[in-house]
């Protein structure tokens, strides 16, 4: 504290100034330099002695507004204004607070600089602020950067694993394929502070997502006033790309204000190669797109410091346009494997408009009791949800010596989304040692899908066909409690929890009169066990039971046409898969760790091909398979070759196994698959603030149920400049330098015989300039955790 007395006017012509300087209530902080200035110059300073006491004379003080400065190491600096009256009336000033320097995480608190990479006793940290991936840049960019992270088409999973949970500031996104990309495309990289890969959560986190979280963590303004930072970026694909976004925070006293408006129209022209093998004929087939996407989007958000005890916290988020138009021209030819010559050629203009409208508001209170020791969070959650899609397709079919074959059809589908949810956690420290939490969460979702499908054959007109014209109403209500204790002692620690959940699902399709119904309560145990060896080195060990719902796609039945032999649809019978992850993890000085873990899975489900090989035509459903199992060893290791050149390695070694009857044969394959990033950053000019990196992904050949992943990967390699004191930044960077990401897969099994490759422009430029205004300091924002964070992510897969 700095203690200030002013005395009156009748001594002002010895004005003295006393006080004594510390950190805290009760500790003393000596050595702070103090100084009183008028107009920028220094009239008197001193040095506060061993028990932080100083005094200040000020000779001949006058009638003006004097500045006191007081400075420490560690500390920020603290200005007063110190007005001295003419009426002789004279001023005393209040305690005032030397705040520390720190720099806060929402799971850790560092003093000091981070790294670029952490890895934590439960997860593994991307501080994204330290990367080029923080400069014109968006959340689906940073997380497919991520180490231990994979994303293939708009399909994100960790490494070696699969069905993950995407959080942001811990609320889990009910979105997932083309509208989570949207959403995390929404939000800029300058807002977001790290993202965390959390492979073992705890009982308070949501049983979903078989292998665990990733969760985003955005920033939010650590001093008063106002940031505001502005971003412009442009690709350069095969079409030109930009974006632009402006997020702030501001701070004073009792409330901080934040958010971000973005903007972004895209255009991608990927193709996509597909070989379907019958019996007696290869059906070879190519699919040029071109995809436009308009976004912009908004979101606001307020804290309220109500008092010491009681926060208050709004978030609203919605999106303000999410328009997508698709243009696929494809062509498949028909030859005889005897002789590989041509017999049929099928051409297909499909032409698809989709409108993406979502509103999400959020309040979250949280009161800490007088002692401390315990607090009370209460959260509700409203999300509405809604997308209209139309669908045209003309499909014509030539064939030898026979007339053209003509296939049209249109659709028109509207889908609904609703989610209310409530949770309210209590925690409880109970000594020095021991605490306790508990909690209970409520999620009440209604889906209504809404289906016409109109075709025609050759020259008729389109008809409505009642038959896969449908009505799909959804409903999933979930309960759960959970109760957690935390043990933490000098060398050993551990943190135990149990989760219990009720589901209850009814899915009706109106018009055939069919009604699922699924009721099931489940148990999910968690533990997180830490032994410190030494100063150097610990141990931890980690359990947990999960489970992965279906999206809310999967379970839609509708058919979507890429031409009248090939389609895909969801299946409403669909049912959650359960999985038991085991990890033990070596940590040495907190930096370098390596971990083996096995992930073992019930009742697995996802996309599976059906070739109809009497028939000729192939579809694509989602269907419960099986169980598959997981194994693996994974390291990271940061490595400072040179002052100015750092190395972060992530390498993984996994192996998949699967046995079981499929299509009346065995299904039995074990599959190593090696993985390995290598994240190389540069400082090219430490004076000139100019820096690069240069990143090197490959994975070798991998197995998932019946699909075989080719080997690939890529280099990327960027260049960033900050200048004007760090407030503007350019950067520029180049993606797939070689072309090598896209991924192949292949089917070799029984009848199903079938390779893919989607050629989509992975190789681009992009150069983005951002200007930071006001101050420039921010810290994470530790989110208030919503309720509907588990419905968020599953809708339209």
């Amino acid at each position: 504290m700095i203690l200030l007395f002013i005395v009156p006017a009748s001594l002002m012509a010895q004005l003295r100034v006393t006080g004594k300087t510390c950190d805290s209530a009760k500790k003393a902080m000596s050595n702070v330099s103090v100084t009183i200035s008028l107009n920028e110059k220094v009239v008197s300073s001193v040095v506060s002695d061993e028990q932080g006491s100083f005094e200040l004379q000020l000779p001949d003080a006058q009638s003006h507004n004097y500045i006191l400065h007081a400075t420490h190491i560690g500390f920020k600096e603290k200005l007063v204004l110190l007005t001295i009256p003419s009426n002789g009336s004279g001023i005393r000033l209040g305690n005032i607070l030397l705040e520390k320097e720190s720099k806060e995480l929402a799971a850790v608190s560092i003093t000091g600089k981070e790294d670029l990479y952490e890895q934590k006793t439960d997860r593994f940290i991307f501080n994204v602020e330290k990367s080029l991936e923080a400069t014109g840049s968006n959340g689906w960019d940073a997380i497919a950067k991520t180490p231990n992270i994979q994303i293939n088409g708009n399909n994100i999973r960790i490494i070696g694993k699969s069905g993950i949970t995407v959080m942001v500031n811990d609320r889990k996104i009910q979105l997932s394929g083309d509208e989570l990309f949207a959403y995390l495309s929404a939000i800029p990289s300058e807002s977001i502070a790290a993202i965390e890969v959390i492979s073992n959560p705890g009982a308070r986190y949501d049983a979903a997502g078989n292998s665990g979280i990733v969760n985003i963590r955005l920033k939010k303004n650590k001093n008063e006033g106002l940031v505001l930072i502005g971003t412009g970026a442009y690709e350069q694909r095969t079409s030109g790309s930009f974006g632009s976004n402006i997020s702030f925070n501001y701070r004073k006293k009792w409330l901080t204000l934040y958010g971000f408006v973005n903007q972004s129209h895209r255009i991608t022209q990927p193709v996509e190669y597909q070989n379907i093998y019958y019996p007696s004929s290869l059906w070879a087939s190519n699919n040029a797109k071109h995809i436009t996407r308009n976004l912009s989007s908004l979101q606001l958000g307020a804290d309220f410091n109500l008092s010491s005890n009681d926060v208050l916290s709004v978030l609203t988020e919605r999106n303000l346009t999410s328009k997508t138009k698709e243009n696929h021209n494809s062509f498949t030819d028909i030859s005889g494997l005897s002789n590989f010559k041509s017999d049929s050629v099928i051409e297909t203009g499909n032409h698809i408009n989709r409108d993406l409208s979502y509103t999400n508001i959020d309040l979250n209170y949280k009161h800490t009791l007088a002692d401390k020791s315990s607090s009370i969070t209460i959260n509700g959650d409203y999300l509405q949800y809604t997308t209209g899609q139309d669908q045209g397709l003309a499909s014509v079919t030539y064939a030898p010596a026979a007339s053209d074959h003509l296939f049209n059809t249109a659709s028109y589908s509207d889908q609904t989304i609703s989610n209310y949810t409530g949770k309210l956690d209590y925690e409880k420290k109970i000594n020095k040692t021991f605490s306790l939490s508990a909690g209970l969460r409520s999620s009440f979702t209604t889906t209504d899908n809404k289906y016409r499908f109109f075709r025609s054959y050759d020259q008729g007109p389109l008809t409505e066909d009642l038959n896969q014209s449908n009505h799909f109403n959804y409903q999933e209500n979930v309960q759960a409690a959970y109760v957690s204790v935390n043990k933490t002692g000098k060398k050993m620690s551990f943190v135990a929890g149990l989760r219990t959940e009720y589901t209850d699902i009814t899915g009706e399709l109106v018009d055939q009169h069919e009604v699922n119904k699924q009721h099931y309560l489940k148990l999910f145990p968690s533990l997180n066990y830490q032994y410190i060896l030494n100063k150097n080195s610990k141990l931890t060990a980690t359990y947990g039971r999960r489970i992965n719902r279906p999206s809310f796609s999967d379970l839609n039945p509708f058919k979507y046409y890429v031409n009248q032999y090939n389609y895909s649809e969801g299946n409403p019978a669909l049912r959650p898969s359960y999985s038991n992850n085991a990890e033990v993890t070596y940590t040495y000085k907190e930096k370098y760790s390596i971990a083996a873990y096995a992930l073992l899975t019930n009742n697995f489900f996802q996309q599976i091909p059906f070739i109809d090989v009497t028939n000729n035509t192939a579809y694509f459903t989602r269907q419960n398979i099986g169980k598959i199992d997981a194994y693996g060893i994974h390291s990271f290791a940061p490595f400072k070759l040179t002052s100015r050149w750092t190395v972060n390695n992530t390498l993984y070694l996994f192996y998949y196994r699967m046995r079981l009857p499929y299509l009346n044969e065995l299904l039995d394959y074990g599959q190593f698959t090696f993985y390995g990033y290598l994240n190389n950053q540069y400082m090219i000019s430490p004076k000139n603030n100019l820096s690069a990196e240069v990143n090197l992904n490959y994975q070798s050949t991998s197995q998932i149920f019946l699909y075989r992943y080719k080997p690939n990967g890529y280099v990327d390699a960027g260049v960033k400049w900050s200048f004007a004191k760090k407030q503007a930044m350019l950067a520029v960077n180049m993606y797939d330098i070689f072309k090598t990401y896209p991924q192949q897969q292949v089917v070799d099994f029984a009848t199903q015989h079938y390779t893919f490759k989607n050629a989509y422009e992975s190789r681009y430029l992009k150069v983005s300039f951002t200007y930071r205004f006001g101050k420039q300091t921010v810290k994470d924002r530790k989110a208030s955790k919503t309720g509907n964070s588990d419905e968020f992510n599953r809708a339209n897969n």
